[in-house]
């Protein structure tokens, strides 16, 4: 298997939240995967208008004007998603290493009886070698 190489790397002209995107677009488990109704909400298509809809207006703040409400709304989406994404990979590593404790067990069970029936075989041989000299 090959070890994982950043596209961040490779490609230096994409911004940050273009790369999370790609990154989660290629993803090769479907349920790490993004969907694509999520992938029209994630925060790098937020300046995108389509046809029938509204450019959204800087909204004021007592401190001046922010930035598009909608992009922070896009943002906290994002950073949710980034937990989430950060959550199933803990749950899938946590998977992992039970099923590898699992394994461990079963091979040392199955080691015990392989001994197990090596030391009674031994003792069958012995009882009948001492009633052969007998």
């Amino acid at each position: 298997m090959f070890a994982p190489q950043s596209l961040g790397s490779k490609l230096t002209m994409i911004e940050a939240s273009g790369l999370d995107l790609l990154n989660r677009m290629i993803q090769y488990q479907p349920l790490q995967r993004i969907s694509a109704k999520e992938a029209m909400t994630h925060i790098y298509f937020v300046d995108v208008v389509l046809p029938g809809q509204q450019q959204q207006t800087p909204v004021p703040t007592s401190t001046g004007v922010q930035p598009f409400q909608s992009q922070s709304q896009a943002q906290a989406q994002f950073q949710q998603q980034q937990q989430q994404q950060q959550q199933l990979q803990q749950l899938q590593q946590q998977q992992q290493q039970q099923a590898l404790a699992l394994q461990q067990q079963q091979q040392q069970q199955l080691h015990a009886a392989q001994q197990a029936q090596q030391y009674a075989a031994a003792q069958q041989h012995y009882l009948q070698q001492n009633q052969q000299q007998h």
